[in-house]
């Protein structure tokens, strides 16, 4: 019986350490420290507030040179209630990688998450996550102004936008995954492993050991 306990107790702690693998596979890029000091008025309609996202800067993990973006997220005030939103992802020469999706932005002032994740948005690199006003005249993204990141820009469209003169950080943040392709060596190709499929050889093994080791205690205690 405490045979099988273990295997158990072996098979539930590979499980878990499965689960916490997945939970942080994914990365928040941001520029900001968390609070808005500014707030911006959208002066036309199609107006651009963007962040271009670098590798090996705000925190994308070193040896991740391609990433997945999954979420869009948007510090807003929006004052004058909902409004309608252009979410862009372009790549390092401004192309749309994905097609811009259009969105009512709720009310009041949020942390707005857009899930991209069904979009297969991948970037290499380096992107940029553009916020497109459709409405004039209200509110944009909020900026923070504790050390200006070079990486926030803002114009009537990506390709006449300049870095922003206020020098503010939008708070503009990109939630991303590894998509990293895997070096192929010569002579062979590199799969993609499944750690549970490793261990599942061995926890048959102890699962097995488990099971023989109660029939011999059985067995002792019918011979008693």
């Amino acid at each position: 019986m405490r045979s099988r306990l273990v295997a158990v107790a072996v098979l539930v702690v590979v499980l878990a350490l499965s689960s916490a693998q997945n939970a942080f596979a994914a990365e928040e890029l941001s520029y900001d420290d968390g609070s808005a000091e500014d707030t911006f008025f959208v002066p036309s309609a199609g107006y651009c507030y963007g962040n271009r996202f670098v590798q090996g800067e705000s925190n994308w993990p070193a040896g991740w040179s391609s990433v997945r973006v999954l979420t869009a997220r948007f510090y807003v005030n929006s004052e004058q209630g909902s409004l309608q939103v252009r979410i862009r992802v372009l790549d390092s020469a401004k192309n749309n990688l994905m097609t811009p999706l259009t969105l009512t932005h709720p009310h009041p002032t949020v942390w707005w998450d857009v899930d991209l994740s069904a979009y297969d948005v991948v970037a290499s690199g380096e992107f940029y996550l553009v916020w497109q006003q459709v409405e004039m005249m209200t509110a944009g993204p909020g900026g923070d102004i504790s050390g200006f990141k070079s990486r926030s820009y803002r114009g009537a469209s990506p390709t006449t936008w300049i870095l922003d003169p206020n020098q503010d950080n939008f708070l503009i943040r990109a939630v991303v995954e590894n998509a990293t392709p895997a070096s192929a060596p010569v002579g062979g190709v590199v799969m993609p492993t499944n750690t549970f499929a490793l261990v599942s050889p061995w926890l048959a093994v102890i699962g097995l050991v488990g099971c023989i080791g109660t029939v011999v205690v059985v067995a002792k205690k019918r011979r008693r």
